[in-house]
């Protein structure tokens, strides 16, 4: 099933046609359309518990709730022929933190490099899914005082996902897409395990939450232009 507010052409006129159509909208509507692009990514969010990484005040040595979040390129999500490979390498950029932080507190941003294993796959066509082992070697910048720290993380998660090769258009809501997706496309679950050593406080934290994959997109954004009143 398509989300809804996604139309497939069907050939290659009808694309032509369509996007043609759509620009010509956009500009009778109003709209700026800009060049877009991205590669393959895997994003990720989850929410759970962990010491507090305060070295003072109230609570700076209670378990507190964390939130967590990654953004990473997946290079080998993008061609077909890599559907059931064996190993799933990444490199992206991380956030986390308190849920409820002090005033003072900032959530800490940092990168990584991961490789996951996939233990277990049923692939049929396109489509299947995948049971994966997943370490990461992280580097975390602790803010507000921009202490670097080191660490990394152990998950265990599944997979659902699908190989799409096709012209999509998002044309629901403002700003929308016009254009080609090309990759692996899935939604998953994720159960992380995550330690980072700093030299004011040692942060450590276990969390659980959903990934996306997304295909690569190429194509226009729809922008609306800003009009005074």
């Amino acid at each position: 099933m398509r989300p809804k507010g996604f139309f497939t052409p069907t050939s290659l006129a009808s694309r032509v046609g369509f996007i043609g159509l759509s620009l010509f909208g956009a500009f009778a509507t109003g709209c700026i359309p800009l060049p877009f692009a991205s590669p393959p990514v895997r994003f990720s969010g989850a929410i759970g518990g962990g010491s507090s990484g305060l070295t003072s005040g109230a609570g700076a040595g209670d378990l507190r709730g964390r939130a967590a979040g990654r953004l990473g390129l997946s290079p080998l999500s993008w061609s077909k022929d890599l559907l059931k490979r064996p190993v799933d390498p990444e490199l992206g950029m991380l956030f986390e933190g308190l849920t409820h932080p002090p005033a003072n507190d900032l959530p800490d941003l940092g990168g990584y490099l991961g490789l996951a294993w996939n233990a277990w796959q049923e692939r049929s066509g396109s489509g299947g899914q995948r049971v994966f082992l997943r370490g990461t070697a992280d580097l975390v910048w602790r803010r507000p005082d921009i202490n670097l720290g080191g660490g990394g993380s152990f998950s265990v998660g599944w997979e659902y996902s699908d190989f799409v090769s096709e012209a999509v258009s998002s044309t629901s809501n403002l700003p929308a897409f016009i254009g080609y997706a090309f990759g692996e496309g899935g939604v998953g679950f994720e159960l992380t395990g995550a330690a980072r050593a700093f030299d004011q406080a040692p942060v450590w934290q276990v969390t659980a939450g959903m990934f996306f994959r997304v295909p690569a997109l190429a194509g226009i954004l729809l922008v609306p232009i800003p009009i005074g009143h």
